[in-house]
């Protein structure tokens, strides 16, 4: 997708303008792809440094309790999104018993 868009850019640009076109060709060919080779790079640090920590399996109970504490976060940082741009007092008031709610399940 991304090679798609740079080459209609391109096609583009060349249509208007050889020589900007030549200007971008230029500019992306002696463009190193920074941000991306350091995350790349960074993934396999992190690899590398838990591959040293022994992982001690969950049981099937401790999973099923972490996804439900997951899914329970998520709701409520979905509230909190909703909260931000509710204008009805009603509505308001809905979504803080439910945050109440989330947070008394989250032991908060």
């Amino acid at each position: 997708m991304r090679r798609n868009c740079e080459q209609l850019l391109f096609e583009t640009i060349s249509q208007i303008s050889p020589a900007s076109s030549r200007r971008l060709a230029d500019y992306n060919g002696n463009m190193a792809r920074g941000w991306e080779s350091k995350s790349v790079e960074q993934q396999q640090e992190e690899f590398a440094s838990n591959k040293g920590g022994a992982k001690v399996p969950l049981s099937s109970q401790q999973i099923a309790a972490a996804h439900e504490r997951n899914g329970i976060e998520l709701s409520r940082q979905h509230i909190l999104q909703q909260l931000q741009v509710a204008c009805n007092p009603r509505h308001r008031q809905m979504l803080e018993a439910a945050l109440a709610e989330l947070d008394r399940k989250l032991g908060r």
